[in-house]
């Protein structure tokens, strides 16, 4: 090995210089190894303060793999490139676009709007999931990016200098993904409303139609009492001694002359829509009561009432 000084050559045990008398210990001196904070702060690089305390927790058997990340939620692909995560970040692309462009469009299409509410429940999962778990699959990627250069680099400092090259953070990516995220999240929240408003708006009308529903056979009932009693129909609702419920009502509850109930709709897309209650005579002589609708939709009324 060369002297320092001079360049003279020197044993490889020596401690000093043969020719200028230079010592050799500093030189010759074994690097002190890293620790797992050094390491670790390497491969995170800007941010580390929001992922040490956590990685090193989760090494020492503190904590699962479970852990809940915000950036993950709202900014999955963007974070994950960020993150230098690129093949996992691309994996989560293909992933999202096929159930957006093709599975969703198949689910409603088999099954209408259950299918819609299924799709629904899988795009939040596509948020979740990586919440729950990208604090844990950033610390694998940290792993592997330490275990790597480790593997090839004896020298400590030559492993700091590679991990901070493989990990930290994409500048590129910084700049690219606000335009990405912007130009794709616009298109991602008009699928979701397309899915979400329908299924919505049919959720309310399924609860105004069974309010309706509950009102109408309540209302049967009294005017089958009064019918048992007088051997006639009630000329209105408030001699069979029927009052609609406290709350307010979706749909007026009236009675015709023929003694059929009505229960007319007065409110949203269900306005001036009826669904009846129609009476007849059974073999024993007693009320008999049908349930139809011929304006509202059958995924709408409650069970009974669909032919």
């Amino acid at each position: 090995m060369p002297c320092p000084r001079c360049q003279a050559a020197c044993a490889a045990d020596a401690r000093f210089c043969p020719a200028c008398g230079a010592p050799l210990a500093a030189a010759s001196a074994t690097p002190a190894p890293l620790t797992r904070e050094q390491l670790l702060l390497a491969a995170i690089g800007p941010g580390a303060e929001h992922y040490l305390e956590d990685f090193l927790a989760r090494e020492q058997g503190y904590k699962g793999k479970i852990g809940w990340h915000w950036p993950a939620v709202f900014a999955t692909f963007g974070w994950m490139l960020y993150r230098k995560m690129t093949g996992l970040a691309f994996a989560y692309l293909g992933i999202a676009l096929a159930l957006l462009l093709i599975g969703l469009p198949v689910l409603v299409a088999l099954t209408g709007k259950a299918g819609g509410l299924l799709g629904l429940l899988l795009v939040i999962a596509l948020f979740v999931v990586p919440g729950l778990f990208g604090r844990a699959l950033y610390h694998r990627r940290c792993r592997q990016n330490i275990e790597f250069c480790q593997r090839f680099h004896a020298d400590p400092q030559r492993q700091l200098e590679q991990i901070r090259a493989n990990g930290g953070t994409s500048q590129t990516a910084a700049i690219l993904v606000p335009v990405l995220m912007l130009f794709g999240c616009v298109p991602l929240i008009g699928i979701l409303a397309a899915i979400a408003i329908p299924a919505y708006q049919d959720y309310t009308h399924r609860a105004s139609t069974q309010e309706a529903y509950q009102q109408l056979r309540s209302a049967s009932g009294l005017v089958e009492h009064y019918y048992q009693s007088h051997g006639t129909l009630p000329e209105s609702l408030a001699d069979a001694g029927f009052t609609p419920s406290g709350k307010p009502l979706q749909a007026r509850i009236q009675l015709e002359r023929n003694g059929t109930l009505v229960a007319l709709f007065s409110r949203g897309t269900l306005q001036d829509k009826t669904m009846e209650l129609q009476p007849s005579l059974d073999d024993s002589g007693a009320l008999a009561w049908r349930c139809v609708s011929e304006a509202i939709a059958d995924r709408l009324l409650p069970p009974p009432c669909r032919q």
